[in-house]
C-alpha cells in the first residue's frame, strides 16, 4: 500500500477530516503532510515516521 493511501485511511479512522486538521493536531507542516500524502520522494523519513506515529502506525523495515 502506498504511504499516501495509508495516511488517508488512518485519517478517516481517527476522524480527521482534512489536511489542515491533521496539521493542527500533529504539529507537522502543511507542506510536509502534502508531500507525504502525495507520495513525494523528497519527504524526509523522519517526518513520515512522526506522522505515522501520530496516526498510530509504526514504520518498520524488514530484510527481503
Amino acid at each position: 500500500m502506498e504511504i499516501g493511501k495509508l495516511i488517508r485511511k488512518a485519517m478517516i479512522d481517527k476522524g480527521i477530516s482534512g489536511k489542515m486538521e491533521l496539521v493542527e493536531k500533529s504539529g507537522i507542516s502543511y507542506a510536509i503532510i502534502t508531500k507525504i500524502i502525495n507520495n513525494d520522494d523528497s519527504a524526509k523519513l523522519s517526518a513520515v515516521n512522526k506522522l505515522l506515529d501520530f496516526l498510530g502506525y509504526k514504520l518498520k523495515a524488514e530484510v527481503k
